[in-house]
């Protein structure tokens, strides 16, 4: 009797399971039991922060409240119980911050600064920051800038981690040169992580074949 066989991947990388999955059967007469499913994303809009589609920044709230709690960013009160931090960004991003960023200018500027020290208290971003990005926290830029006092500084800024939403991608620090709002994803962990898989790669090239 043979043994269960899975495809296994992560990320983004499920589209192609669908494919991989069918290439063994007819040659080979091997067949899968099934795909498993890690860290997928299979709505794409919740990911594509682009202009018009507000959904990611209210998705990724808590998320970058979860970062921000492990860096150790945000208020006291909310540092001390992370259950409760996430709980309070989980309501904030449903309740609050997807109703203001779907009024858009027609929110009032009260409500508007009120929403600007929440997410300031949230990310553990300053009240600048959080202005000037119109409430609308790209994940690609919060990951690189959650960890220092510089966001917006076009000097550089020290950084961690990627737009990977692993945690462990999150820990990672680097250095970003030109860091500011407009600047794209910077992924540190890969800056460390890349040279030694490059050379474990050649190396198991080398002694294997």
């Amino acid at each position: 009797m043979g043994l269960a066989k899975f495809l296994i991947g992560e990320s983004l990388r499920h589209h192609a399971r669908g494919g991989v999955v069918r290439l063994p059967g007819e040659p080979f007469g091997l067949y899968f039991n099934g795909i498993a499913l890690v860290s997928s994303v299979l709505d794409f809009s919740t990911i594509s922060f682009n202009a018009g589609n507000d959904l990611p920044f209210v998705m990724y709230l808590p998320t970058e409240t979860a970062v921000a709690w492990f860096h150790k960013k945000l208020p006291a009160d909310l540092q001390s119980d992370r259950k409760k931090a996430l709980k309070e960004s989980e309501q904030f991003a449903l309740a609050i911050t997807n109703r203001a960023l779907m009024q858009g200018s027609a929110l009032s500027a009260s409500e508007r600064k009120h929403i600007v020290k929440e997410l300031r208290a949230l990310t553990g971003l300053s009240e600048d920051y959080v202005d000037r990005a119109n409430l609308r926290i790209y994940a690609h830029r919060f990951f690189c800038g959650v960890c220092c006092r510089k966001e917006a500084s076009s000097s550089g800024a020290t950084t961690r981690g990627g737009q990977d939403r692993t945690r462990r991608h999150q820990r990672f620090p680097g250095v970003r040169p030109q860091f500011h709002l407009g600047a794209g994803a910077f992924h540190s962990h890969l800056e460390r992580l890349r040279p030694a898989r490059t050379q474990i790669s050649r190396a198991i090239c080398r002694t294997k074949y």
